[in-house]
């Protein structure tokens, strides 16, 4: 064995940890890691002979570089088999090899949640792995300004390209800045589409700097206009997910099942929407179980969150306050969702119930990133009811079946109380609502209060959102709609990320450690693992809110948000 953990302890714990597992696999498995051959020659084997402790723990002993590798070169269908019996080994599939994993399938390190005992260096190294052994896609876009382009790909790590090109947009004659400015935009969307999401990122954070500083000292209406014509059916058209549109614009039709699927539209939702519900059971459900939330050693005080969501409402001020601020948070205002949805889901009948769970797995659904892109490869657009030629049905009717059919099942309609009850953060108008519940130990604890921090902004810019700007995204379709999650959950998104820039550069002071991770911890010393990035907590419809304020400018976006000015952000009809 090379290594358990790269950068993880002395020596003498390392020797310690490896010796450990090797006499785990010894008892437990048929002593494979012993066999002759190259690592991948011992993986193979050990997954053909169906011994999948021995192939975890020949991964576990190897140094991430040899662990990418190795992944990489025993292909799809291997990686997938031993995913597939990751919980029956759940002693060898450690967070560490997930992280490798998700990195070789997606090759694409935005896209991968780094855990908090996860090395800097470790990081670096997948980041390094992944530049020399992925083809980089072509760029589909002409740059106005020389120079971004390297700067944005440059830097190993993206946060230091974010460093880098903000520093550089400094410089720059307010000319120059303008022209950049729109690279940033229209060069965001030509990553995206390149499947490039690392870079995509770059500029999104530079963005969001951008937009921080935009609000800093405005009036209100200043640098506002309202969108003509060809603006607003631009709006109207950024408010949904992207799609291949149809001759003349229109939307495009649906299709049960297009040349290439693997199968029809309504096996294929039905499949992710199972599977959907069983990981969002495993991260929200299982763990805050009734008997977790009774016990006083697994909940903190609400006296924990008021102090929490103080800091993150100080924070949202500090940035939106010329524009919109809200009371503060007291045990009136603030309340344990966990607690409040219990009582709720208690007093329904059983139809009510699910009645509720329809509406809940609406948005649920409208919210996956994997069913949107399901959506766009047939043509669906969830909410229409008139049927596509050459079709017997509509998709909306595809859906409320399926949601009828998982509703009706009372193992799924369970789970999905489960879900709702331990989501982490609501918002109702006049207050705001978080979970309780403790991390298993002090390093996840503090990332815990950090995260709640990030939540506690979000459902805050919820609770500042103007009822006329409600209205507007309620007209289309309602609440389960695409544009509504846009307008809504999306926009939050945006503007949550707006605040982060002020507290990022802040997250080691010590009296804002105080305020997140508690006067207890904030006398340890800093541990950047334990601030996640609220890229990590973004609504895929996150993306349709840049593209909006790409089309209307951000302070339009603020005045229709914070002061109901919708007419700033009207969709052409």
């Amino acid at each position: 064995m090379q290594r358990l953990l790269a950068g993880g302890g002395s020596p003498a714990v390392q020797r310690q940890q490896a010796g450990q597992v090797l006499e785990e696999c010894r008892v437990n498995g048929s002593g494979a890691y012993v066999v002759p051959g190259t690592p991948v020659e011992k993986v193979n084997r050990a997954i053909a002979a169906g011994h999948f402790r021995d192939a975890f723990c020949l991964l576990n002993g190897l140094w991430m570089v040899h662990l990418l590798e190795v992944l990489d070169a025993i292909g799809p269908g291997q990686r997938n088999t031993l995913r597939a019996n990751w919980s029956a080994t759940a002693g060898y599939g450690s967070s560490r090899l997930s992280v490798a994993f998700t990195a070789i399938n997606r090759g694409d390190m935005c896209r991968v949640r780094f855990p908090a005992d996860l090395p800097p260096a470790q990081q670096v190294e997948i980041k390094t792995y992944l530049r020399a052994h992925r083809p980089v896609p072509a760029l589909a876009y002409t740059w106005q300004v020389p120079g971004i382009r390297e700067l944005v790909e440059g830097p190993v790590t993206w946060q230091d390209a974010v460093l880098t090109v903000r520093a550089w947009l400094m410089v720059l004659d307010p000319a120059q800045q303008q022209l950049a400015v729109r690279d940033l935009e229209g060069a965001r969307l030509a990553y995206n589409a390149a499947g490039r999401g690392e870079c995509a990122e770059v500029l999104n954070q530079v963005r969001y700097a951008l937009f921080a500083s935009d609000v800093s000292g405005a009036a209100p209406m200043s640098g506002t206009h309202v969108p003509d014509a060809a603006e607003q059916e631009r709006i109207k058209q950024v408010l949904t997910p992207p799609r291949q549109l149809g001759l003349g614009g229109r939307p495009p039709d649906f299709h049960r099942r297009p040349p290439g699927t693997p199968a029809d539209y309504e096996t294929r939702v039905r499949t992710r929407v199972d599977q959907m519900i069983n990981e969002l059971h495993a991260h929200y459900g299982a763990p805050r179980s009734t008997a977790a939330h009774r016990d006083p050693a697994r909940v903190d005080p609400m006296s924990r969150f008021l102090e929490i969501a103080n800091a993150a409402k100080a924070e949202a001020d500090h940035v939106f306050g010329g524009y919109a601020s809200g009371p503060a948070f007291t045990t009136g205002n603030l309340k344990d969702w966990w607690e409040d949805a219990e009582q709720a889901l208690s007093h329904m009948t059983p139809e009510q119930q699910k009645t509720r769970m329809q509406g809940w797995l609406k948005h649920l659904m409208v919210s996956d990133q994997t069913l949107a892109d399901i959506n766009r490869v047939h043509g669906a657009i969830p909410s229409r009811t008139q049927v596509s030629p050459g079709e017997r049905e509509a998709e909306a009717t595809i859906l409320d079946r399926i949601r009828t059919t998982i509703t009706n099942d009372a193992t799924k309609l369970r789970r999905l109380m489960d879900i709702y009850r331990g989501w982490d953060g609501m918002q109702r108008p006049g207050t705001v609502y978080l979970q309780r519940f403790r991390a298993s130990n002090a390093l996840e604890q503090r990332r815990q209060y950090w995260d709640m921090f990030q939540v506690s902004i979000h459902e805050y810019m919820h609770s500042l959102m103007h009822p006329a700007y409600r209205t507007y995204a309620m007209s289309f379709a309602g609440a389960e709609s695409e544009q509504y999650n846009t307008l809504v959950e999306g926009v939050a998104c945006l503007l949550a990320e707006t605040v982060w820039p002020r507290v990022q550069p802040r997250v080691t002071d010590p009296a804002l450690r105080a305020r997140v991770e508690s006067a207890a911890y904030a006398a340890l010393p800093f541990d950047p693992n334990t601030v996640p990035e609220p890229r990590f907590r973004r609504y895929p419809a996150h993306d349709q809110a840049m593209r909006l304020a790409d089309v209307t400018g951000i302070r339009n976006l603020y005045a229709a948000f914070f002061r109901g000015q919708t007419q700033l952000i009207r969709a052409a009809p």
